[in-house]
């Protein structure tokens, strides 16, 4: 089985690149992040996972190991999602979509190709019911969900994740309450608003 891919871009078309490697190229199905930062003729690396069936084997391309772990959950554990919603689902990048499952927003995750409210609602329940176990590099939401909780019952959460790491990263965060923790991430944001409208 394939897990990693290092060698040139020969061509990106539509949600697939071909990688050269050892003069022998590989169609990889990839992230729409992977994607975007693809050029013809660049070197470049990246995580795979093979998935066999009777008819075809199929390589999917990861730029990160958070993107490859959320989509071995979504196969494993949400019902409905197969291998092209997963990778649609991981169209925004793996943050956006920890965003979104932990402030339940089954709106926002309906919108991705593929992928209806009734398997976003389940995307919301059956991978945020396993996001806390997950070996991701940027864990800090998964291991505090009730401050997510709080944060998306102010509607807060969908603007708050680059904040909600700020205020991970001071000296005390690890001390406050939840609620202390939420209070001080919305007041970052209505700062930072403040000033954007009186530069």
């Amino acid at each position: 089985m394939i897990g990693y891919l290092c060698g040139r871009v020969q061509r990106v078309a539509n949600d697939r690149v071909i990688i050269v490697c050892g003069g022998v190229g590989y169609q990889v199905r990839a992230t729409a992040l992977l994607l975007s930062a693809l050029v013809v003729g660049q070197e470049i690396e990246c995580l795979v996972e093979t998935e066999v069936s009777e008819h075809d084997i199929s390589l999917f391309g990861f730029a990160t190991s958070d993107e490859q772990t959320l989509y071995r959950a979504m196969r494993a554990y949400v019902k409905g999602v197969g291998s092209k919603s997963a990778m649609s689902l991981l169209s925004g990048g793996s943050h956006k979509l920890v965003a979104q499952v932990m402030s339940g927003d089954e709106a926002g995750i309906a919108k991705n190709k593929g992928v209806g409210p009734a398997v976003a609602k389940r995307v919301v329940a059956e991978l945020g019911a396993k996001l806390a176990s997950l070996e991701l590099d940027r864990p800090a939401e998964a291991q505090h969900p009730e401050r997510v909780g709080i944060l998306a019952s102010l509607k807060f959460m969908r603007i708050a994740p680059e904040w909600y790491d700020v205020v991970m990263r001071e000296e005390d965060a690890l001390s406050l309450t939840s609620s202390d923790f939420c209070a001080r991430v919305v007041a970052r944001i209505k700062a930072s608003e403040t000033a954007v409208q009186g530069a």
